[in-house]
């Protein structure tokens, strides 16, 4: 099962905020927001594995 690219931006918006909560600089805020940003690359690399093939892209592949 594949995860769409909003589902990942919105799991990354759950982490940002429950990273929010957590005391500033602590190690545990600093994991939230390390696995907030793993979510974001997943949504960007999901975006773009969901866009049409255009000439110059499958000439390449």
């Amino acid at each position: 099962m594949e995860i769409s690219a909003e589902q990942h931006k919105r799991m990354a918006e759950v982490m940002r905020e429950r990273a929010m909560s957590l005391p500033e600089g602590s190690l545990e805020q600093k994991r939230w927001l390390m696995c907030a940003q793993m979510a974001e690359v997943l949504a960007r690399k999901a975006e773009i594995h969901d866009q049409p093939n255009t000439d110059a892209s499958s000439a390449a592949a």
